[in-house]
């Protein structure tokens, strides 16, 4: 008996309140919080964009920045509208979004930009589709590189534009892959 009175003077017991008051027992900071008090973000759920992704994987706070500022009407809407110009249907929209949060600290010119270059290479509206729906957006990230890429395709497999073209369309992660050119 009095083993068990010592155990509860060392390990009292706490209501809800007092353990949640506790800083070890405070959650850690999450996407869900952010969500919570976000119409932003709800839009965004509700267009089927999977915010968890964001944070898993989030190893340098980017995302969760991107998830604090996001604007659905500034942000969001306006590259709807300008993948729904490339001919990116509705329902890819949403893994594109998941897949890469970066998508929206790409400006909408710099976006632009990158869709003239494709087509002043002779990339066809389906293969620029094709291309930004095989790489969920990511394309957009590398704007300033691709040339590089691509050339550098061209030149070490002494190949055609045309299958450079076709490489880009089949495996548009390949081009962008952070090893080319260096590997």
């Amino acid at each position: 008996m009095t083993n068990n009175i010592l155990l509860l003077h060392k390990f009292p017991f706490f209501c809800r309140e007092e353990l949640e008051s506790l800083p070890m027992n405070q959650p850690t900071f999450n996407i869900a919080k952010i969500v919570s008090e976000s119409p932003s973000l709800q839009q965004m759920i509700d267009l089927g964009v999977d915010l968890s992704e964001w944070e898993e994987h989030d190893s340098n706070g980017k995302n969760i920045e991107i998830a604090l500022r996001i604007n659905f009407e500034h942000d969001v809407k306006p590259r709807i509208q300008f993948m729904i110009n490339q001919g990116v249907d509705l329902e890819y929209h949403a893994n594109i979004f998941t897949s890469n949060p970066s998508i929206f600290d790409v400006s909408l010119e710099s976006m632009n930009q990158s869709i003239e270059y494709l087509k002043s290479k002779n990339f066809s509206p389906r293969n620029i589709k094709d291309i930004l729906i095989g790489s969920y957006g990511r394309w957009f990230n590398y704007s300033l590189e691709i040339d590089k890429k691509l050339g550098y395709f061209q030149k070490n497999f002494e190949l055609s534009g045309q299958e450079v073209r076709q490489i880009a369309v089949a495996a548009p992660n390949l081009i962008i892959w952070s090893g080319v050119p260096y590997q």
